[in-house]
């Protein structure tokens, strides 16, 4: 065989290999948030003990006030997010880049709308908390906690901490009830 015949066969095996990337999703389907296109955060509280099965993707559609409640839990390894927003019609819109990804690549536009931050955590329900002194450090070692996971949706100049701070304060509300 010529080097020319091999080069071929190099792209194309190397082609073949990228597109198999593609279709593999790092081993996981991909979790799909279909999210209102006027919030500026959401969040999704999981309430079970069980997990998720993973063998499908899986859509969640964020209500307009925000916050969602699931009655599974979050698997733990490589996630596989699309961020769409979508109009009244529940029509998809606009699909959100990362902004650390975009910023890393030199790509920012101050007119687009992007996933700001990725934030997750846990929190003891105020009936459990009664009962217990360092709340703190048992909403995070604690088995009974709830689990939630959030997201910051904003424009690359948009302040991140005040942002940060109203998704914060949407997840106080829900651990008091």
């Amino acid at each position: 065989m010529n080097n020319k015949a091999l080069k071929n066969i190099n792209q194309i095996l190397i082609l073949l290999l990228l597109l198999s990337c593609k279709k593999i999703n790092y081993g996981r389907p991909e979790e799909i948030f279909l999210i209102p296109k006027n919030l500026d955060n959401f969040v999704v509280i999981y309430e079970a003990e069980k997990n998720i099965d993973f063998n499908k993707d899986v859509t969640y559609i964020i209500p307009k006030n925000g916050v969602l409640k699931v009655n599974f839990q979050r698997n733990k390894g490589i996630l596989n997010h699309k961020y769409i927003l979508v109009d009244k019609a529940g029509k998809e819109k606009y699909e959100l880049q990362n902004f650390a990804v975009q910023k890393y690549k030199n790509k920012i536009q101050n007119n687009t709308i992007y996933q700001l931050d990725a934030i997750d955590g846990s929190y003891i329900d105020s009936s459990f908390v009664k009962f217990i002194r360092n709340k703190t450090e048992l909403s995070t070692q604690n088995p009974n906690t709830k689990k939630w996971f959030g997201i910051i949706i904003g424009k690359a100049n948009d302040n991140q901490n005040k942002l940060r701070g109203k998704l914060f304060a949407k997840i106080d509300s829900i651990s008091k009830k």
